[in-house]
């Protein structure tokens, strides 16, 4: 019986050591660490997951989606340094509603600002609609601005993303 144990325990040993084993990368994502030297990320939801539905909805009651409108969630709000811009402070409005009145011109300083303080990039699809997965959970600034023939709307909100969210965009929670 003895010697059946210790024959057990060696043939056993070696197996456990070249199992798999689990690491954290600096980031905080987690891989698998295989026994023939190689790694894969692990399994499993990795951040939160932000869904959006953006449209426009026209005087004569049509709503249609803001199709491949881009959007980026910033780390800071983007204000402060969009005010000191001359082109958009130049004006009596507030700077914001005066960048989305003009933001089919082009503006290089403030997308210059706006792409400083992106942490995420995406765009929407045809519909309207977009799906960005993985974000590290905190508190982001969502940014997005649409064009269309009638009008120009942009969007510029802090929102919380500790657990997913699922966003209804319009002109009427736009600036």
């Amino acid at each position: 019986m003895k010697f059946s144990l210790l024959v057990c325990i060696v043939i056993l040993c070696p197996i456990a050591a070249f199992a798999q084993q689990t690491a954290m990368t600096p980031d905080g994502k987690k891989v698998l660490l295989k026994s023939d030297g190689t790694w894969k990320y692990a399994e499993g939801k990795e951040g939160v997951t932000l869904r959006i539905e953006a449209g426009l909805v026209y005087q004569n009651g049509k709503a249609l989606p803001a199709a491949r409108t881009p959007f980026a969630l910033l780390d800071s709000d983007p204000t402060p340094e969009l005010m000191r811009l001359p082109r958009i402070t130049e004006y009596k409005f507030n700077g914001l509603q005066q960048l989305a009145q003009t933001c089919k011109t082009d503006n290089p300083e403030a997308q210059a600002i706006v792409r400083k303080l992106s942490r995420y990039t995406f765009t929407a699809g045809f519909d309207g609609k977009a799906e960005l997965g993985s974000i590290q959970p905190g508190k982001y600034w969502l940014f997005g601005l649409a064009t269309s023939t009638e009008r120009c709307v942009m969007w510029l909100m802090e929102i919380d993303l500790t657990k997913d969210q699922s966003l209804t965009l319009d002109q009427n929670n736009a600036r």
